[in-house]
């Protein structure tokens, strides 16, 4: 296996190549069959007009055009799974290139309105995180991704994932298979109202009444007997009127209890077919065979479980058969379906959930394999025991830039050295910096590589207040966002999480005085409550409270343009930008 960009560049030239085939033989069967219906219409005409040969010899090309009818639609599968194979390569190959923005689903469904991070770290929307590392079809496999990114899990929980999308990684073809049969399962499979169809109450009376529905078949067939024997049919008129009665008294609940089954079996079917991908693998990470073993529960795989509702589904479909019509009721067979589908639904329906769980842990497991895949720069995280908050990482930089062009910069954190404080001029990337380390320590714990090239850290709970912004619907300032804000990051710090705070201009919205005294309390809190973490400023009188390491990002000026490096540099930055940026966008200020 070659680079990941050679790997899809020759696997999409393999797909094109099938696909133009199948093209080509499916032009060639449309002649084959206007070739084979004019030799019917010419064998129909010297048999059945001029008696001139046997009727027989019709079977001929009648059996000719079903044989090129079935291989032909073989052929047209053939075509359509080899388009949508290559669809699958192109948008890999669109990723490698970082020209993904703006494709796929952007989840901003599953941003909650309050969270201490998903909105500064812009982890939803489009071009950001989620779209690029979301590769799952399904509503279970999109919900299970942005929970990983919007909680960080347990460090034992991380490593599992790890050791899962280590082994995915180079599977290209699993993940190929996924993408091909998930795309059904996303358009025709609603997961919640399946999951509550699966564990709702039966529809039917208890299955002890079934004995009851045979007995009545029984008797009836006895009365037939009779009948027919002695011709005494008083007995079968009697069952009859009983079983019409005891029919029509349970008519609205096995008419609710089909076709509810029946809508079921149409959306697990397409969903089996998902989970036959992986089903019957054999998986060395512990989080794939546990997964593989939830799917298989007392032995029996989810498609041999979800064909035997399909089969039922299929008499339920056929009792609008004229046949069936007809005898169908004397034989109380829809209720007898209906008692079926509630025995399956018994034995089956609390599995249905667990089907849906790992079909979303799968699609996000896949999503974070072709991520690792198709980003070989990136490094796996190296995971401290410590119970307290510790961050080590070197040459950090942002995942969403390129690599050729974003700088990358060098932190550590403990409670020994808590705090940095980043001062630097407009623009020249201390916000950048701070979302650069929550997106490390977010894809960290979602079991994802980071953009570094080595990190080092503890489990941390991310605490952000970068982005915060008033609302008219709330009423609320950007000043009374930002302390609520801090008022929940010191309150996840008091529950003794270990927490990383990244608090950009912190307090910008009030007077100078307020500020400076407000920042000093808000950082000794959270120093006391063992919190690490950064916090940006333009105001250089908070190096004065912050007692911390001080650290900046610097800017020069040249002939009259103002250039950043964007590279971390140690103390106070010596002066700012703002009067020479806002003489260079032409305001009536004097230079800086």
């Amino acid at each position: 296996m070659g680079t990941p960009r050679e790997t899809y560049s020759a696997l999409l030239a393999e797909r094109k190549q099938v696909w133009s085939a199948a093209v080509a033989r499916h032009e060639q069967f449309g002649y084959l069959r206007l070739v084979l219906f004019a030799a019917l219409a010419y064998v129909a005409w010297k048999t059945l007009y001029q008696a001139a040969w046997p009727a027989w010899y019709l079977l001929l090309p009648v059996g000719a055009f079903v044989v090129a009818a079935l291989v032909h639609n073989r052929v047209l599968q053939r075509r359509d799974e080899a388009a949508r194979s290559a669809r699958y390569f192109e948008r890999g190959l669109d990723r490698i290139n970082r020209n993904w923005s703006g494709v796929g689903s952007d989840g901003l469904a599953w941003l909650p309105e309050r969270h201490l991070y998903a909105s500064d770290l812009d982890l939803f929307g489009r071009g950001n995180l989620f779209q690029w590392m979301n590769q799952a079809r399904t509503r279970m496999g999109e919900k299970t991704l942005a929970n990983w990114l919007l909680h960080p899990a347990p460090v034992q929980e991380v490593r599992e994932r790890e050791a899962a999308v280590r082994e995915l990684a180079p599977d290209v073809a699993l993940r190929e298979r996924m993408y091909m049969v998930s795309e059904a399962v996303a358009a025709s499979v609603h997961p919640e109202p399946l999951r509550r169809w699966a564990e709702a109450e039966p529809e039917m009376p208890p299955q002890s009444w079934r004995g009851l529905v045979i007995g009545w078949n029984a008797a009836f067939a006895l009365g037939l007997a009779t009948g027919f024997l002695t011709g005494f049919w008083s007995i079968a008129l009697l069952v009859l009127t009983g079983m019409a009665g005891f029919g029509l008294w349970l008519r609205p609940r096995v008419l609710h209890a089909l076709h509810a089954a029946e809508a079921a079996a149409a959306e697990l079917e397409v969903f089996g077919a998902a989970l036959a991908v992986f089903e019957n693998r054999t998986f060395q990470a512990p989080k794939l065979q546990e997964l593989t073993k939830a799917l298989r529960a007392d032995g029996a795989a989810p498609s041999a479980r979800v064909r035997q509702l399909a089969k039922l589904a299929v008499w339920i479909t056929s009792r609008d058969h004229p046949a069936l019509r007809v005898i169908g009721p004397v034989m109380m067979l829809g209720t007898h379906l209906a008692f079926a589908a509630d025995s399956w639904r018994a034995a089956n329906g609390p599995l249905v959930g667990r089907w849906l769980s790992a079909m979303g842990e799968m699609e996000a497991l896949l999503s974070l394999s072709a991520f690792a895949f198709e980003n070989p720069e990136l490094v796996w995280p190296e995971w401290a025991d410590a119970p307290e908050p510790y961050f080590d990482g070197e040459a950090l930089r942002h995942p969403l830039l390129d690599p050729a062009r974003a700088v990358p910069n060098t932190l550590a954190l403990s409670l020994a050295d808590p705090f940095v404080l980043v001062s630097g001029s407009n623009m020249s990337g201390k916000s950048t910096f701070l979302r650069t380390l929550g997106l490390a320590v977010v894809m960290a714990h979602a079991g994802a590589p980071v953009a570094a090239q080595r990190l080092r850290l503890s489990r941390l709970v991310v605490g952000a207040s970068i982005s915060t912004h008033d609302s008219l619907q709330e009423g609320a300032s950007r000043f009374f966002a930002e302390i609520s804000r801090l008022r929940d990051i010191l309150a996840l710090a008091e529950s003794g999480e270990p927490v990383l705070f990244l608090l950009d201009e912190l307090l910008s919205g009030t007077n100078s005085r307020d500020r400076r005294m407000g920042a000093e309390g808000v950082l000794r809190g959270l120093r006391e409550r063992g919190a690490i973490g950064l916090v940006t400023t333009h105001d250089l009188a908070l190096a004065e409270v912050s007692q911390s390491r001080q650290v900046h990002f610097a800017d020069s000026l040249l002939d009259g343009n103002i250039h950043f490096d964007y590279k971390m540099k140690p103390g106070v930055v010596p002066g700012s930008n703002a009067l020479a940026l806002m003489h260079a966008l032409g305001l009536p200020v004097g230079e800086g």
